[in-house]
């Protein structure tokens, strides 16, 4: 019988192996990954041989004691271990030898930082490549793979299992100094252990969703909130969003507001007739030369105003109305207004600063509850766009003095995926205003491309590190009492009925040591309550379960504050 050779090929390096036998049971122990396997003594002796051995010279070493079928077999097994990052391979510890800066796990796919950018339509996604790519420059990040290797300078892949052991072991193992999770899963079970399983390494979720999802982006922060250690913390582009869910927990220090950046040198300002010229040999479209043009650019959807924005087409019909969009969506198979252009499938990002340049005025009606920032304005206002705008969520703090904000109406609560509306006519006006004021245009222009300016990518990535140095330093002060606390019945002659009643026990774990002046110490049993819980939950979670009880959040906030003072006070 003739046996295909297998795809397993010697010499190559192992890892740092252990065996031990139980009951006749063979195990080897991976301690680079942190994991147990159970094989045989063949797979042992391969592993022993692998590193100076060719694949013929172990089968001819080996075939005296163990038939080629056997050992082909385990050749077989090698070849899934090495697939999923075990035992032989390169292992990675020559990671650990990089220079002295910070070492971030990044809790997302290795495939948001090697996608193209060039076609990425999504906004969130896009930024949350520019943020790793800009954060690489000043921190190493740590992607989970299958297999340990150098991804490109300052990124790298750890292979291991995804079980709390194995995480906990790959975070020590890499001396990993944070977690970044560049998107929030809207999924309670995805996101909940990787703050349990931290083990203190502090966790930097980015929040680019304010709401939307018909409650769940809500629900999905707020589990986050709940889950998240002292030493957490949540970043924003803007302030609306920490603003937003202020309303909603009392720890709103927590929401840090890290703006994000714009590719200047990509989308700069160029010759307006010249651009023009070019777009409309392209399409074919000689009014594109001449006419006033107001641009969308963006997803061509109704909670991004799409339908506004046709709306204002209808009403200026003397005005161009140019759709830079990766389809027209539902709106393709609708009679569109004759003085509205779609340039087609959207093109690499490469051309796209060419097409923002057409517009005398960049019109963006967005009312979806996902609005956190605006990189499609930023961008825009960086061509020296000025845009138009609606007032909501964060996008009057992008444009500031730069553009024209609309009155809108926000809703309280999302419908479907739309968190408010304004009138068509209300930015028509605006729009008008620019279009006949040739200076004023021009002049917002100028601001629209200083104030892209101010925004970098540099400047989030190294805003991004400083935060982790603090949340380090805050991990590295944090500690909690153990003090005991008792709830029992006490009798209320008075009343004639039970009450409880709590009592601070003044012995702590460490050598029945009595640190403040009395045995014990009657306590609010609210105080008491808070106190015990935080020996196995966070602070929010407390904060959960007091709001629940009490009802009142200044109450909440009290008792929190005079628990956390209490026990950083007395911590040992």
């Amino acid at each position: 019988m003739t046996l295909k050779q297998p795809l397993f090929q010697c010499p190559k390096p192992i890892h740092r192996l252990h065996h031990f036998t139980r009951e006749d049971r063979f195990f080897i122990v991976d301690l680079d990954i942190g994991q147990i396997l159970e094989t045989d003594n063949l797979i042992w002796e391969i592993l022993q041989l692998c590193p100076e051995s060719t694949q013929d010279k172990i089968l001819e070493t080996l075939s005296e004691r163990y038939e080629s079928t056997l050992i082909y077999q385990a050749f077989e097994q090698l070849r899934s271990f090495e697939e999923m990052g075990l035992l032989v391979g390169n292992t990675g510890r020559e990671i650990l030898k990089k220079k002295n800066r910070l070492r971030i796990f990044v809790a997302g796919p290795i495939e948001t930082w090697t996608s193209d950018k060039t076609y990425v339509r999504s906004g969130y996604r896009l930024a949350s490549k520019e943020i790793l790519s800009a954060l690489s420059k000043y921190a190493d990040l740590f992607f989970h793979a299958s297999k340990s290797e150098v991804v490109s300078d300052g990124v790298y892949t750890i292979s291991g299992g995804t079980s709390r052991h194995n995480f906990l072991f790959q975070l020590q193992q890499n001396q990993i100094d944070g977690i970044f999770m560049p998107m929030i899963p809207l999924d309670m079970v995805e996101q909940m252990p990787l703050h349990l399983f931290s083990s203190g390494v502090p966790v930097i979720s980015r929040l680019g969703s304010p709401r939307g999802h018909g409650g769940s982006m809500i629900d999905s922060i707020l589990w986050t909130y709940a889950a998240m250690n002292e030493h957490d913390a949540f970043i924003t582009p803007t302030r609306s969003i920490k603003d937003f869910y202020a309303q909603h927990v009392l720890d709103a220090d927590c929401f840090r507001v890290i703006p994000n950046g714009v590719d200047s040198d990509l989308f700069s300002s160029m010759d307006k007739a010249q651009a023009r010229s070019q777009v409309a040999e392209m399409l074919n479209r000689p009014k594109i030369r001449d006419k006033k043009i107001v641009g969308f650019f963006g997803r061509f959807q109704p909670e991004k105003g799409a339908g506004i924005f046709i709306k204002i087409a209808k009403m200026l019909p003397d005005v161009l109305f140019f759709v830079v969009a990766p389809t027209l969506h539902a709106y393709q198979l609708q009679k569109l207004p004759q003085n509205l252009i779609y340039i087609g499938e959207q093109p690499p990002r490469e051309m796209l600063p060419l097409y923002l340049n057409t517009f005398d005025v960049h019109c963006f009606p967005s009312i979806v509850g996902e609005e956190a920032f605006g990189n499609a304005v930023l961008e825009a206002m960086a061509c020296g766009v000025p845009p138009v705008v609606t007032n909501f969520a964060g996008l009057p703090e992008v444009v500031s003095e730069a553009g024209r904000v609309v009155v809108c109406q926000t809703f309280g609560q999302d419908i479907g995926s739309f968190a408010g509306y304004v009138e068509p006519e209300m930015l028509s006006k605006a729009i008008q205003e620019l279009l006949n004021d040739d200076a004023c245009r021009i002049e917002l222009g100028k601001r629209a491309r200083e104030r892209a300016l101010e925004f970098k990518w540099d400047t989030t990535a190294k805003k991004l590190v400083m935060l982790y140095e603090n949340l380090k330093r805050k991990k590295q002060f944090a500690s909690r009492t153990r003090f005991k606390t008792s709830f029992v019945p006490s009798y209320d002659s008075l009343d004639n009925r039970l009450q409880c009643q709590s009592i601070l026990t003044n012995v702590t774990e460490q050598q029945n040591q009595q640190p403040l002046m009395h045995t014990s110490y009657y306590q609010d049993w609210k105080a008491a309550l808070a106190l015990t819980l935080l020996e196995r939950h966070t602070v929010h979670e407390v904060e959960t379960v007091l709001m629940h009880i009490v009802k009142d959040k200044y109450s909440v906030a009290d008792i929190l504050n005079r628990v956390n003072g209490f026990a950083q006070a007395t911590s040992l």
